[in-house]
């Protein structure tokens, strides 16, 4: 089942049954199969394009205490003499997560049903919607129905229905640029490690974190991961190479160094890199769906150190690692996912994750089990075995 992660919900209501005006008596949200409660306060902004009268607002739609029988004054959501083209959004004060909708249509206590809404489709988005007509472009929105809501049985009843939600796969096309990307990797396929040799064209989107948040929560567990580590070259008058890895390690700080170690799998690029003594090494994870790159950030960076050579028998392999000291300064504050562990030790929090978090930097504020703190370090270690099975660790602490 699907997980929909919305700052904002827009339904975008077609027509109705018949009735010079259109109305909805509720839209609730769940998950796991329990209700989400939304409450006034818990609604930042609910806009429609057409307003009957403050009793019948389109706040009323969404929140959950409101009664689904009885008279439908204060409790649903109506038009002023308009039966089509309607648009009806919320915007949540803080984001939701849900794996289902349930609408109950329009009635009222004399038996009045043809208000009801019949075609609409319902999109989410991460972003905070602000004023628009119906069927206007939603940024970064998503389309999650369309279809036909039934008629309401007549009768002083509820009559709940749940509208088919499609399949969740993010906005991606608002902006998007092409980037020419060189990838150049190890020949063994495996789902973290660069598993080819190609030129391509890579559709790459600008996102946010709340984005990212929404499409690991509901299209993550499908995504292939990948780890890419590129040697700048433009200190030494050179493109960039990008090199097959078989394991790193990185301890990210804010305004004191932090520190890089990469193993380069096979000695085929040493001497590319040798010619980039000046370079940075950068270590990006991104995740692909399809062919199509949709989220990839740089999620460590250090300037070349030490170049070391390690020859066998059977095996060979260059050790790279490195320094650089960044100040961040965004300060903004991350909710963690895939936590898998977390602790308050001696006064201090740790949190585990099973794979990085590609928009936390050293000095945001984390969320993890109902407790906050400082990202003062962050470490990652991920390892890949000629298999192609990857180990992956994050740590992030206070110190």
């Amino acid at each position: 089942m699907n997980v929909y992660h919305a700052k904002s919900v827009v339904l975008d209501i077609a027509n109705n049954y018949g009735w010079s005006s259109a109305a909805l008596r509720s839209v609730d949200f769940y998950r796991n199969g329990v209700l989400i409660p939304i409450a006034e306060g818990d609604i930042a902004y609910a806009y429609t394009t057409s307003d009957r009268s403050p009793r019948y607002r389109p706040e009323n739609a969404f929140i959950t205490a409101l009664p689904k029988t009885g008279t439908h004054e204060d409790t649903e959501f109506w038009t002023m003499g308009v039966a089509s083209n309607i648009r009806l959004f919320c915007v949540f004060a803080t984001p939701i997560e849900f794996d289902e909708m349930v609408i109950n249509n329009s009635h009222d206590g004399n038996g009045y049903v043809d208000a009801g809404a019949k075609d609409i489709k319902i999109s989410i988005t991460a972003q905070v919607m602000d004023a628009s007509g119906f069927g206007s472009t939603i940024p970064g929105g998503v389309l999650i129905h369309d279809g036909t809501l039934n008629k309401h049985v007549v009768g002083d009843v509820e009559d709940p229905q749940a509208p088919t939600l499609l399949a969740y796969v993010p906005n991606v096309s608002t902006p998007v640029f092409l980037l020419p990307l060189t990838l150049s990797a190890a020949p063994n396929e495996n789902e973290y490690a660069t598993p080819f040799i190609m030129t391509a064209l890579m559709v790459a989107a600008v996102q946010d974190n709340d984005a990212w948040l929404a499409f690991i929560r509901s299209q993550g567990s499908f995504a292939q991961k990948l780890f890419f580590c590129t040697i700048t070259g433009a200190a030494n008058g050179l493109p960039d190479i990008t090199v097959p890895i078989s394991s790193f390690q990185s301890r990210r700080r804010s305004g004191t160094p932090s520190y890089l170690q990469a193993v380069v799998a096979g000695v085929g690029c040493y001497e590319g890199i040798t010619l980039r003594p000046d370079g940075d090494i950068l270590i990006s994870m991104a995740y692909r769906i399809n062919g199509v790159t949709m989220f990839q950030e740089v999620i460590a960076r250090a300037n070349m150190g030490s170049i070391d050579f390690y020859g066998g028998g059977k095996s060979q392999s260059v050790t790279l690692s490195g320094a650089k000291q960044t100040t961040y300064s965004s300060g903004k504050t991350v909710a963690l996912s895939n936590v898998v562990q977390s602790s308050f030790v001696s006064g201090k929090w740790r949190a585990r994750m099973a794979v990085p978090d590609l928009y936390l930097n050293p000095g945001d504020t984390v969320i993890v089990d109902g407790g906050t703190f400082t990202a003062d370090l962050i470490t990652t270690t991920v390892s890949i075995s000629g298999g192609g099975r990857v180990a992956c660790s994050v740590e992030v602490s206070e110190s």
